[in-house]
């Protein structure tokens, strides 16, 4: 969950920079957080929080309806906080991007317990 926030923090932060907007805290919030809270929301639904799920060929497909879900309700809840509408455009280039996101870093997390994995199968 985590690295899932993470991958969010980034990719809020690189948005922020590649469209040189001056970096509020509340602005930035007003990003982060509803992402977050949307993925707190529609991710377990997905089983992406189980512990015992940690091939990312088993969950890929599961990160990218979980991410088709939550993002545009994050982006909902944002543009009822700032008093804007949704920009389809914004919403494809987020959806996007956080697909991308959540995989890269699950497959990272895969490489990285992939040894504790494979030691806890063989002490069984």
């Amino acid at each position: 969950m985590i690295g899932d926030f993470t991958a969010f923090f980034i990719i809020t932060l690189i948005g922020f920079f590649n469209h040189q907007s001056s970096l509020s805290i509340g602005r930035f919030l007003v990003t982060f957080i509803p992402l977050c809270a949307a993925w707190l929301i529609t991710a377990p639904w997905f089983g992406l929080f189980e512990k015992d799920q940690i091939s990312i060929a088993s969950v890929w497909w599961r990160v990218i309806w979980a991410v088709m879900l939550s993002t545009p309700l994050a982006l909902l809840v944002r543009a009822l906080l700032l008093n804007i509408s949704v920009l389809v455009t914004f919403a494809l280039v987020m959806i996007s991007t956080s697909i991308i996101a959540i995989l890269v870093w699950r497959f990272i997390w895969y490489f990285i317990s992939k040894p504790r994995v494979i030691n806890r199968i063989k002490a069984e």
